[in-house]
């Protein structure tokens, strides 16, 4: 154990950091590791960790980089609140799960209510400013169809557009639908 004295007149150690004999990792005033590292400790603001990677410069440089297991099963990060709630996870399959940590599509969304998946701008003032696209593609092509959301000549107005594209022809818009509910 490594930690500290509280005051020269102490005999004890308040304990801060924990190898166990097995090489588990503890950090946290007196915890038992439970996983190879493991931190704990009440916060009541900031971040119990934080990582930061000081040369902007590089190239192929992580923050943190995690190596996990490969199982359909496995999770590459998970978060949960205190309470347990799960929050997020990345699967070692390729899936992120929100709400839920049993993904069973590239993102899965999953809430008590309505789950709402929004796309924005920070921009205001253009009349007819690109709001999001939401585009479907494939390996040769990125963009074959996409829901377009603009603003329809106002900020508080808005109007949605399908556009398809054809080989050698383009993206063409193959329906509008206006703030003014007409469809074009």
């Amino acid at each position: 154990q490594i930690g500290v004295y509280g005051s020269p007149a102490d005999t004890s150690i308040s304990p801060y950091m924990t190898i166990d004999s097995t090489g588990k990792v503890g950090i946290g005033s007196a915890i038992t590791p439970d996983n190879l590292f493991h931190v704990e400790g009440p916060k009541t603001s900031g971040q119990v960790a934080y990582i930061k990677n000081t040369t902007e410069a590089a190239s192929n440089t992580h923050g943190l980089l995690v190596d996990a297991g490969n199982s359909a099963g496995d999770h590459i990060i998970r978060a949960r609140t205190y309470g347990e709630t799960e929050v997020f996870c990345a699967s070692a399959n390729g899936r992120v799960g929100i709400g839920t940590v049993t993904p069973n599509y590239a993102l899965d969304i999953e809430g008590a209510s309505y789950p709402t998946l929004r796309i924005g701008t920070t921009l205001t003032a253009a009349d007819s400013a690109i709001m999001g696209r939401l585009a479907f593609g494939n390996g040769t092509d990125d963009n074959l169809v996409y829901l377009e959301a603009s603003q329809d000549g106002q900020a508080d107005s808005g109007k949605l557009k399908i556009q398809v594209e054809k080989t050698e022809v383009g993206p063409k818009t193959a329906m509008t639908i206006k703030s003014d509910a007409t469809v074009g």
